[in-house]
């Protein structure tokens, strides 16, 4: 584990991305009962994939999770201080 990533880990507990990633794959989900959407797949048919249905989809969602959680403490590592990462969620002046 590099300092970078304990720097992260200590200022972002791992229960925090694991939420978030649970909140992405969560949001996936939710999307795929919605229906109708056109081209997309949903619970009811598999729009305009032909590769794709429901329970590929939920599949897909599933395999997604541990790289959601590294992708979100790879985000905080990014973000060098408490402060940062509060700042980046607020627009920038031009």
């Amino acid at each position: 584990m590099t300092a970078a990533t304990q720097l992260a880990t200590y200022l972002m507990p791992r229960c925090v991305a694991d939420y978030v990633a649970a909140a992405a794959v969560a949001a996936l989900l939710a999307e795929l009962e919605t229906w109708p959407k056109p081209g997309l797949v949903s619970h009811v048919d598999s729009g305009s994939h032909a590769d794709m249905d429901a329970s590929t989809f939920k599949a897909s969602a599933s395999a997604i999770t541990p790289s959601a959680t590294r992708t979100v403490t790879s985000a905080a590592t990014m973000a060098k201080s408490p402060a940062r990462r509060l700042n980046s969620t607020k627009p920038k002046r031009v």
